[in-house]
């Protein structure tokens, strides 16, 4: 349970991402256009190469540790976002190459952490669970994209931003808070659940084995 309320807090956190980060910074926050093609591609390219460094860090010192880190160099990085405004362009490519390598880990990670706690159910409960929890999962990450999504275009369209155009000062100030401000805080949220996730490395090896000679008897 605690592990999916810690999914919830991080699909909230990365929703508000997904609906505004990169393109919508570029054209609104950052307001330099001809700057989006090189946002998008750097966000993504360094996601897709920063995943096999998450995988080796995760081995070495644990998913847990490595989504940790991952967390804290994403809040650190977009901390910095509602203090950037038009013509930052530069500091906010460093924010996106820096949320594009977190990526990685946001994506490996959760999921893989959620099927070592469903085995620790299975072992406990000796029921497999499998699929309510990732129906769950999914359900969640579902909802708050929904959420996410309806309650930030409310607020922009109140304070009278609109897309693609230069906008006014109070409409570029609750566009940065609701990329910078609001995912910070669910993703500190996130972080303090996961700080103290108790299967480590060796515990989870333990239980794989425990759950395979319980089903070779």
């Amino acid at each position: 349970l605690g592990t999916l309320a810690t999914a919830f807090l991080f699909v909230f956190a990365n929703a508000q991402e997904d609906a505004f980060f990169p393109e919508r910074d570029a054209l609104g926050l950052i307001e330099r256009p001809d700057w989006t093609a090189f946002y998008v591609a750097g966000y993504f390219v360094i996601a897709i190469l920063g995943t096999p460094l998450w995988m080796w860090f995760a081995k070495r010192h644990g998913k847990h540790i490595a989504w940790r880190v991952a967390r804290i160099l994403a809040i650190v990085a977009f901390s910095i976002v509602s203090f950037l405004g038009s013509g930052n362009h530069v500091a906010f490519l460093g924010v996106v190459l820096v949320a594009g390598l977190t990526l990685g880990a946001d994506l490996a990670m959760p999921a893989s952490m959620l099927a070592d706690a469903v085995d620790q159910d299975t072992l406990e409960s000796g029921t497999p669970r499998t699929g309510v929890y990732f129906a769950v999962w999914g359900m969640a990450a579902k909802a708050a994209a929904a959420l996410v999504v309806g309650v930030a275009l409310s607020l922009l369209d109140a304070v009278g931003f609109v897309p693609d155009m230069y906008n006014q000062a109070d409409a570029l100030l609750v566009l940065a808070l609701l990329i910078g401000a609001c995912p910070v805080a669910f993703k500190l949220l996130a972080l303090a659940g996961i700080w103290n996730y108790p299967l480590t490395e060796a515990q989870q090896a333990q239980l794989h084995a425990t759950l395979t000679a319980r089903d070779q008897s």
